[in-house]
């Protein structure tokens, strides 16, 4: 069967095109992982730094207890109170960016969101 020149082009023309659509769809996901990466990376830095000031901040609430403990003095008490504010402002940093958080799945464990917020609330 003997196909004219126009339709052997008509029906080439799709086979011509098809590693142009395929080069443009990897294209574009490219740019768009290119494009959010920066923003991951920015999320998690934010959260790395809070993590870093709550260690901090823990560490610094443990030093007037102890001191307290050891020599029974009331000056302790207050840094403990001061301690325990900067903490407590930690937290609230560290709960806001947990509220943001999006997860991959959509979905937020609903166990660590309780225990959060007890430890939130026992702050």
């Amino acid at each position: 069967m003997s196909f004219s020149i126009r339709t052997k082009l008509f029906i080439a023309s799709p086979i011509l095109l098809l590693p142009l659509i395929v080069f443009i769809i990897t294209s574009r996901y490219n740019l768009k992982t290119v494009y959010n990466t920066p923003k991951k990376i920015i999320a998690i830095s934010e959260e790395m730094q809070i993590i870093g000031a709550l260690q901090l901040a823990i560490n610094k609430i443990l030093m007037p207890a102890n001191d307290y403990i050891i020599t029974g003095n009331k000056k302790y008490i207050v840094d403990f109170r001061k301690a325990s504010g900067n903490l407590k402002g930690v937290m609230h940093r560290l709960e806001g960016i947990h509220k943001e958080k999006t997860y991959p799945s959509g979905v937020v464990n609903k166990e660590d969101m309780e225990l959060f917020k007890e430890v939130c609330a026992s702050v």
